[in-house]
């Protein structure tokens, strides 16, 4: 079964499911993917139980208000109650209705092997390091840290170094295609790998199309590729090739030619594969070289006479002597005006040498301040989040409420969201927001991506990774604030947190072109 499918579409399906704008037609797209998909219906689960804890939390903010305590209102928080209700419903029947095709009795004439995947939910290995890696299809979302579902690879170029649930650890080296069937199980069609499997993952299997090649605690490579007849190398312990009904071991020091009735045997040669700490130095080297590019591409935006702010957590231009002194690195800038840590730690950051600021618990945050008012502004941030463990999820927060002041935020539903004060002449402002649609799913925990929000005075854009990811109208202020604020967690009205790690924040008092913001994570990605 293929196991990949467009998570861009499905989203987008999901939130029109959401906002009951979904069509028949649409309807159907989404029951089929959901038929067909494993992964998607994980993350179909996902989804109903944050939709079920909406409902939970409108409930408590009824309550609050019933109490009068004191909340902020945003166009977010004002949808009425019955509209989130019975979102929820429809979200609960469908889960019910699919839990019924779910555990439906299964067809006998069904492959066996594929039923056994069918079944299959979750993530069952993690890709640990890429080096030099292109695709043949559109896989921009998988980096090192990204968690594998059963699914397929398809690798141009590069070498990935996978390590499955299992405890086994598997280095494929491109052009190959490669298919996660299970954390114990994966099916090389092209290419080749190199496979480590310790005494608790024995067992561990790769199918090719000349049989399947069993692990008993082992270190082999397969070769796969097409300038060389198909081969197992065996370089310490023993394997076991079941073939046509048929099984043969293969000891250390061995070589066979898969397929082959020959049974000549050939010492294995370890040269020819690349070995797991040979592809973690190629990782570090790269990451010198893209830790250079980066500076270059950075520096050019701290000359940018635009920017205000420019949080680059880079040793070699901080100089302040103490590390809870941060050093602002735009052009111009008072050196104190970085802002402080509080309760936050450094952490390593996108590459070897580079430090970012972890964000955990509740106290953690930079206080900085930024006292030039603004009437366009454009705010970036790398960050590789932990989880979404709020409504919503501090990035920056102004302390004031003074009309223009600004929050930018990300919320439960993995959407940016950047929300401005306005004066409507109640006791409190109120909090006109724009939000993206939902993109930051589990999926994307623990990776680098790049958030970038920019308002031009009428338009609120969001992007995620250089990607537009939503759009909306806003009012016009008579100028943007920030002052006094916090990068991270915030204890206002409304306590918000940040689970996440930030290495590199910018702010600008102008509108960055879509191009600029591809480039800036062009050269930022790790």
């Amino acid at each position: 079964m293929n196991s990949e499918f467009d998570t861009a579409e499905f989203h987008l399906l999901i939130s029109e499911l959401r906002d009951s704008s979904i069509t028949p037609e649409r309807h159907q797209r989404l029951e089929s993917i959901l038929r067909q998909h494993p992964h998607a219906r994980h993350q179909w689960f996902l989804f109903c139980d944050i939709e079920t804890g909406l409902k939970d939390w409108a409930v408590t903010e009824d309550e609050r208000r019933s109490n009068h305590l004191p909340t902020n209102k945003t166009k977010a928080q004002s949808r009425p109650l019955q509209k989130i209700v019975a979102s929820v419903a429809a979200t609960i029947l469908i889960a019910v209705t699919l839990g019924v095709w779910l555990n439906r009795p299964s067809n006998p004439a069904t492959n066996n092997e594929v039923s056994q995947t069918e079944v299959l939910v979750g993530d069952v290995a993690v890709l640990t390091h890429a080096v030099g890696a292109e695709w043949q299809v559109n896989a921009e979302s998988l980096s090192a840290g990204s968690t594998l579902a059963p699914s397929m690879l398809r690798l141009r170029s590069g070498a990935l170094l996978i390590e499955f649930f299992s405890g086994a650890t598997v280095v494929l080296e491109g052009p190959a295609e490669f298919e996660i069937l299970s954390k114990t199980k994966g099916h090389l069609l092209t290419g080749k790998l190199n496979a480590h499997v310790p005494p608790q993952a024995q067992g561990f299997t790769i199918k090719t199309s000349a049989g399947d090649i069993v692990d008993h605690g082992t270190d082999f490579g397969v070769n796969m590729a097409t300038e060389v007849p198909d081969e197992l190398h065996v370089f310490r312990g023993k394997v076991e090739v079941k073939s046509g009904g048929k099984s043969r071991d293969v000891e250390t020091g061995e070589a066979i030619r898969l397929g082959s009735e020959n049974l000549e045997v050939f010492d294995a040669d370890r040269s020819a594969f690349l070995v797991e700490d040979e592809l973690i130095q190629q990782s570090r080297l790269a990451s010198e070289r893209r830790l250079d590019q980066w500076r270059n591409a950075s520096g050019a935006l701290s000359s940018d006479p635009a920017t205000l702010y420019h949080l680059r957590l880079d040793g070699s231009h901080e100089t302040t002597g103490t590390t809870r002194v941060l050093v602002n690195s735009a052009m111009g800038s008072d050196p104190s005006s970085g802002g402080s840590l509080v309760g936050s730690q450094r952490v390593a950051g996108r590459w070897h040498g580079k430090s970012g600021v972890s964000f955990g618990g509740p106290g953690d945050r930079i206080r900085l301040t930024i006292s030039q008012p603004m009437k366009v502004v454009t705010l970036l941030a790398w960050a590789n989040v932990q989880s979404l463990s709020r409504w919503q999820n501090s990035l920056l927060s102004a302390d004031s409420e003074t009309p223009g002041s600004i929050h930018w935020q990300l919320t439960k539903r993995g959407q940016l969201r950047l929300a401005i004060a306005r004066d409507l002449g109640g006791a409190q402002s109120d909090w006109e927001a724009v939000e993206s649609q939902p993109f930051l799913t589990e999926g994307h925990y623990r990776q680098w991506m790049l958030l970038a929000t920019t308002f031009d005075g009428t338009t609120i854009r969001h992007y995620a990774n250089g990607r537009q990811v939503g759009t909306g109208a806003s009012f016009t202020p008579d100028a943007l604030h920030i002052g006094t604020a916090e990068i991270g967690n915030w204890l206002g009205d409304t306590r918000r947190e940040l689970h996440a790690i930030l290495d590199e924040f910018v702010v600008l008092n102008r509108v960055l072109r879509e191009e600029e913001i591809v480039e800036i994570h062009r050269y930022g990605k790790p």
